[in-house]
């Protein structure tokens, strides 16, 4: 979990890693499995990808007087770096009321594709088009093909594959 500050402009995110959950309670966030560090699911039959949605946990801040539209995307790349899953984040940032700064806390659904095992990167970009190196945070996650677990019929989502 990347829990060092990084910034764009004035926004500093202080926590970003995909988790078993997250759901919203008040202005925070209760998430299990912080961080989720890896993934083991049925092999891809020919033809086929896998269609999963992960939790994902984001938290950043800024000081009042800054930042009031801020725009970001959570992208999902595969081992290739091809963009397989993405998420675009924009909202109104209203400055918090006698506060020096004003926190935003996010449990996304991240939907993406596997076509292939390996370590995928889930990342946030100030731009769609940004390349790995720019990313302003990003966690790898390995996903493993399990020939142990049984093949499922195409356009079946393994069990346990969209975390709810």
């Amino acid at each position: 979990m990347a829990f060092r500050i990084i910034t764009n402009m004035s926004v500093h995110i202080n926590a970003f890693a995909p988790t078993e959950s997250a759901v919203m309670v008040g202005g925070a966030v209760n998430a299990t499995q912080i961080p989720f560090v890896s993934f083991r699911m049925p092999p891809l039959q020919v033809d086929q990808a896998h269609q999963l949605s992960a939790p994902v946990l984001l938290c950043m801040w800024a000081e009042n007087g800054t930042d009031h539209d801020p725009h970001f995307y959570v992208q999902v790349r595969d081992p290739s770096g091809q963009t397989r899953g993405n998420v675009e984040l924009a909202w109104i940032w209203d400055d918090v009321p006698d506060a020096p700064c004003k926190w935003r806390v996010f449990d996304l659904q991240v939907p993406f594709l596997v076509f292939d095992q390996g370590v995928h990167t889930f990342g946030i970009y100030a731009n769609p088009d940004d390349s790995a190196d720019q990313a302003l945070a990003s966690y790898p996650f390995p996903i493993t093909f399990d020939t142990s677990l049984p093949p499922l019929p195409p356009g079946q989502l393994p069990p346990g594959a969209e975390y709810k």
